[in-house]
């Protein structure tokens, strides 16, 4: 069975990961968007499924944190169904120019500091 973003979000708001855009009552901003845009927040929950393109969700965080929300997000969490460490590679550094603090939660996995 293939796992969308849809249901990840789904399975995430159901096990109270987020609730109303926050995680612990700490406002959190998300990709995909899951209603509409709030403001800029310290945290971005990045929600990768097996039919997305790993590198658009990754392209997606790098603008949101160096463009939308420069300055204001720093820490990166990728809730990840699948993970390509070749790609990760080739845009970590972008990353570390932010200086943004990025999180790795496998789906089903215990969650590992990646930068």
């Amino acid at each position: 069975m293939s796992l969308t973003v849809q249901k990840l979000l789904s399975n995430a708001i159901k096990s109270d990961i987020i609730r109303q855009e926050s995680i612990s009552g700490i406002p959190i901003n998300v990709i995909p968007p899951t209603g509409k845009l709030g403001p800029c927040t310290d945290i971005l929950l990045v929600f990768i499924g097996e039919a997305d393109s790993f590198e658009l969700r990754v392209l997606e965080a790098i603008k949101h944190c160096g463009v939308l929300c420069r300055g204001k997000t720093r820490y990166v969490i990728f809730y990840a169904l699948k993970w390509d460490d070749v790609m990760w590679k080739k845009h970590e550094q972008s990353f570390k120019m932010i200086n943004a603090v990025v999180v790795l939660k496998p789906f089903g996995r215990p969650t590992t500091r990646i930068l």
